[in-house]
């Protein structure tokens, strides 16, 4: 797939092999003070990888954002937000690129095509556009927060070949894919297509027509099998909530001590604590809201309902909120507990 992409791209002259050549192969701080004096802001801790490229006007990266080993990214703005990252073998040219906090394009991702002045690429916070898809920004294409795109999808904003003028037909029109939205493996999207938030498209599926919002929809040509907010997605109980976590805390500590940590679990009807033995941290997990809560440096605190401390001074201490979806802290163990957590679709924005 690599090597395809990599002959395309040549045959094509989308390549930048200049730049490529005299940037793109230097050490990365010489690559990054050169990219300072073309007035690019870098921020702190951001890594863009070996052989990669950007070539803008105005560039904005922000903290501990990463580019991945030979990737091109060409457009007239670039604003690439806090921890996120785009993968190696990735290409990208359109008028504007927008990636949120938090979000990921994956490995061998190519964006482009026949472009316009309104050729953009809007992608907000913790999204994530899976591995050798494939997105045609023709017309804009918004993609709002907490999106996933699965792998070797399709987005195309135009279609034409076959002459206008002899009765065939052309479109050229914007994508719009909401916030919360799940769109599984190998999903065409057709040009003029909105999806509303919260919906859910399965594998395979043909896009052909707007999806309402909260909405399961499935097939080639697509048919909606559930719509509203009283059917999808289904509505949890507290209690429910609180087994699913109970049962994402058991797999985790597995997972820990699979990988060779020493993980001690408690478990009582006000809380759960995963203690971490030879490093001496902790997960508190609190069932209900607790009326004091002493706050322990490098540990994590994970709330179910509204509360959020957020007046924290020690930057280890780590608290989740999954009421508010919000975070503030970091400490190691919190970090892997997090990442943990997004397999099963649970996310956090940051404070």
């Amino acid at each position: 797939t690599i090597q395809r992409i990599i002959v395309m791209l040549v045959e094509t002259k989308r390549i930048p092999v200049k730049e490529v050549i005299f940037i793109g192969l230097l050490p990365e701080f010489v690559k990054k003070i050169i990219y300072k004096c073309k007035g690019y802001n870098i921020g702190k801790g951001v890594k863009i990888g070996f052989g990669s490229v950007i070539i803008s006007r105005h560039v904005t990266i922000k903290e501990y954002s990463e580019i991945g080993l030979f990737s091109a990214i060409i457009a007239d703005s670039v604003e690439i937000g806090r921890f996120s990252k785009i993968g190696g073998f990735t290409y990208i040219n359109c008028v504007k690129l927008i990636l949120g906090d938090d979000s990921k394009i994956r490995e061998q991702v190519y964006v482009g095509g026949t472009l316009n002045p309104d050729s953009e690429l809007i992608i907000g916070d913790r999204c994530s556009i899976g591995q050798s898809s494939y997105i045609n920004p023709a017309r804009r294409i918004l993609i709002g927060d907490d999106t996933a795109i699965g792998g070797s999808g399709f987005i195309f904003t135009h279609g034409s070949w076959q002459s206008i003028l002899d009765g065939y037909p052309v479109i050229y029109e914007p994508v719009t894919i909401e916030s919360n939205v799940y769109i599984a493996w190998r999903v065409f999207i057709h040009p003029g297509i909105t999806i509303g938030e919260n919906s859910t498209i399965a594998a395979d599926s043909s896009v052909t027509i707007s999806v309402p919002p909260n909405s399961l929809a499935s097939g080639s040509p697509l048919r909606i099998a559930l719509s509203g907010s009283n059917k999808w997605p289904r509505t949890l109980s507290s209690y429910t909530k609180i087994k699913i976590i109970e049962d994402i805390n058991d797999h985790f500590s597995d997972y820990l001590n699979h990988h060779g940590f020493r993980v001690v679990l408690e478990r009582t009807d006000k809380c759960d604590v995963l203690n971490l033995i030879q490093r001496k941290n902790s997960i508190f997990f609190y069932k209900i809201e607790p009326d004091e809560v002493t706050l322990i440096e490098n540990n994590t605190y994970l709330f179910l309902k509204d509360t959020l401390y957020n007046t924290i001074k020690n930057q280890n201490i780590m608290i989740l909120n999954i009421g508010k979806h919000m975070r503030t802290g970091s400490n190691e163990l919190g970090e892997e507990y997090v990442r943990y957590l997004s397999r099963y679709g649970i996310r956090f924005s940051r404070i």
